[in-house]
């Protein structure tokens, strides 16, 4: 496969693949946002590492992944739409009935895909990668959904776009120095759940029903905020599990 530099915006290049990959499982979320006369082409955008001149063999091999489970990814893209920004959403605002997704073959009434964005990729970490949407409930900001593999871990709007939390999947969340980092837990109407300090590795004896929550949390002098939904009634857990449901 070969691979051309784009300039996406100034002084900030990617490279994009020479020719059309087919994605086109993926490709057929087609929502436009109501401002643009049709949809854009997708992009396949590839971080250019230290100055090389081609993608990393681990950046081809996300590539790659994301290719060949198509299906995976497009069912993680519905779970987290219902459970997660659906709730947010219908918490923050009225949603007409004919705007929600009702399975995932309806999910092009809500996101429309315009750009597949692979970051550096060291050696050791899972291969992760961003999709970018036009998204019917905020087309001001739109919405990027970070994965690990299949697995969706966290979204944000386009000018908040990280990939933090694989760090923070990969390897724990923890302060440096080894001190307890400060957890807030809240329901989507900004009820608090749960408030403490605690180690990464401690297990929290707390009770938590089946939903959505929002959480809060401090380290290294960094403060983030992450959206997750709780699968099934827990009366114990570590915070990391808890967030990224592991």
């Amino acid at each position: 496969m070969d691979f051309i530099k784009k300039e996406i915006w100034e002084n900030y290049w990617c490279f994009t693949p020479k020719e059309s990959i087919n994605f086109s499982i993926l490709g057929n979320l087609d929502y436009v946002v109501w401002y643009k006369d049709e949809k854009s082409p997708l992009e396949t955008l590839i971080d250019i590492v230290d100055g090389s001149n081609k993608p990393t063999d681990k950046q081809i091999e996300t590539l790659n992944f994301i290719q060949e489970n198509q299906d995976a990814i497009l069912d993680s893209i519905f779970l987290y739409y219902k459970t997660v920004l659906l709730p947010v959403f219908q918490e923050a605002t009225d949603i007409a009935e004919d705007e929600i997704a009702s399975d995932k073959t309806k999910l092009s009434k809500v996101l429309g895909l315009t750009s597949i964005e692979i970051p550096n990729i060291l050696d050791t970490e899972p291969n992760h990668f961003l999709l970018k949407f036009d998204f019917n409930y905020d087309a001001e900001h739109g919405l990027y959904i970070l994965f690990i593999e299949n697995k969706v871990i966290d979204s944000f709007e386009e000018g908040d776009k990280d990939d933090v939390a694989v760090q923070l999947f990969t390897n724990g969340i923890k302060n440096n120095d080894g001190s307890p980092i400060d957890i807030g837990i809240y329901e989507l109407n900004g009820k608090t759940v749960y408030k403490g300090s605690h180690k990464d590795d401690e297990i929290i004896c707390e009770n938590f029903k089946k939903g959505t929550y929002r959480t809060f949390f401090g380290f290294n002098q960094t403060e983030k905020c992450i959206i997750f939904f709780v699968k099934e009634d827990v009366d114990s857990f570590k915070f990391n599990d808890l967030i990224f449901q592991k």
